[in-house]
């Protein structure tokens, strides 16, 4: 019993450290953004910044800003999904979605997104459509934060 135990107390310790290490590494991050710009539609152009907006102990919020450019005069508005990696590698989803109004083929959202570590910064990306016509915008792979 008391060697389980003690593999166990040290099981805990490996976890806390990783835990630790994951958390500096998103504390120094804060107030950094990443840039990336990528063409949509077919002449439309895509451009977004990640950046971190907060953190607690366990949780880090990310704020998105996206610009659309050069839309289709028939296009009225843009819808866009932030998608990442948890720390194991499988996707996480997020119901909000970041849209935009278009007025002479320029828009603009922000959205901000509360990711519960551990995640992988380096899987962000940012896709989505102009509307009416549905033309994509993206794929948009973003750079990690740090």
């Amino acid at each position: 019993m008391l060697i389980g135990a003690s593999r166990h107390a040290r099981l805990r310790g490996v976890v806390a450290v990783a835990v630790l290490l994951a958390l500096a590494g998103m504390v120094s991050a804060c107030g950094q953004e990443t840039v990336r710009t990528v063409g949509g539609g077919p002449t439309a152009k895509l451009e977004c910044t990640q950046a971190v907006a907060g953190h607690s102990v366990d949780v880090v919020n990310i704020k998105l800003t996206c610009k659309v450019s050069d839309a289709a005069s028939g296009d009225t508005m843009f819808k866009l999904r932030y998608s990442v990696k948890n720390g194991d590698g499988s996707p996480r989803s997020f119901d909000a979605i970041c849209f935009g109004a278009l007025k002479k083929g320029v828009g603009s959202c922000i959205q901000i997104y509360e990711l519960v570590v551990p995640f992988d910064d380096g899987s962000a990306s940012v896709q989505g459509e102009l509307l009416p016509s549905q033309h994509p915008l993206g794929p948009l792979p973003l750079p990690p934060l740090s």
